[in-house]
């Protein structure tokens, strides 16, 4: 089968500007991978400071086009809706350029305010929570019913292609 490798996606402290080419809303890092692996482009202004990861990885995207790619997308990353829509943004485009993402993510931060919301108690041993049956509910309906469909909408209104699975 495909081998997988993981991509981190890092969140700046500022969102990028948004571009957008044939209905892909794409960030400047973005564009920049798209740009070089062969879309064309009348103007292009990315610095070089933001070009420099990408340079360093140009050859890891050439390599896994076609490949099961594995994106670990944390709770604390998706607070953030402007980097939300850009790590959207960017999934689509790695299904753009031949790659198969798949997105794992988590929830922990969106877990606890609807813990705190619902005043359920919640404790930690050693940095993990403790999931009790009615914790555990509340996982469940917050990562299977609100944050994996908020994902999939995004790619999808992204221009990419997603599908929400649970289990």
């Amino acid at each position: 089968g495909p081998s997988s490798s993981a991509i981190a996606h890092e969140a700046g402290s500022s969102p990028p500007r948004r571009l957008s080419h044939r209905g892909l809303r794409m960030s400047r890092l973005s564009w920049l991978i798209f740009a070089i692996l062969g879309a064309t482009v009348s103007a292009l202004a990315v610095t070089a400071a933001a070009a420099h990861p990408l340079v360093k990885s140009l050859g890891r995207v050439a390599s896994n086009a076609g490949q099961v790619v594995v994106v670990k997308y944390g709770g604390h990353a998706m607070s953030n809706a402007a980097l939300a829509d850009s790590f959207a943004a960017d999934i689509a485009l790695l299904q753009s350029v031949g790659m198969k993402p798949v997105v794992v993510h988590g929830g922990g931060p969106q877990i606890g305010a609807m813990l705190e919301k619902l005043a359920i108690p919640s404790s930690f041993v050693g940095g993990l929570r403790v999931t009790d049956e009615a914790t555990m509910e509340i996982a469940e309906m917050v990562l299977a019913g609100s944050i994996n469909k908020k994902i999939a909408a995004s790619i999808c209104q992204a221009g990419g292609r997603a599908l929400g699975l649970t289990g």
